[in-house]
């Protein structure tokens, strides 16, 4: 709605699949491992509710440093303490979240 270009990479094979916003889907047919191309591809990511597909984005994404943001998504704790990485960041709105997301990755993109 504000002009933004919607891209889907998507785990079936056929587009089909899509969500109705994404205008370019890209159909990969590779199941859970379409989550690798997400998370490498991009310079940083959002990460809203979602469920085991969307830590494992996470979970990889802060394994290899891509900046994540999450809305409303998931905490995690490590020996009863929270658990925190300089790749996590949390907003507290869908604005915020965008904000933050192009924020860190023109701080990525200025470093390639």
């Amino acid at each position: 709605e504000a002009g933004g270009l919607v891209v889907g990479i998507l785990p079936e094979d056929s587009e089909v699949h899509a969500n109705p916003w994404v205008e370019i889907p890209i159909v990969t047919g590779m199941g859970n491992a379409r989550n690798a191309i997400n998370v490498l591809t991009a310079h940083s990511i959002i990460a809203i509710a979602g469920g085991a597909g969307t830590l494992s984005e996470i979970a990889l994404a802060i394994k290899v440093g891509t900046p994540v943001v999450g809305l409303r998504t998931w905490n995690a704790t490590l020996n009863d303490k929270p658990y925190s990485r300089p790749e996590f960041h949390a907003a507290a709105t869908p604005e915020d979240a965008v904000q933050l997301a192009l924020s860190l990755a023109k701080g990525r993109v200025a470093n390639s």
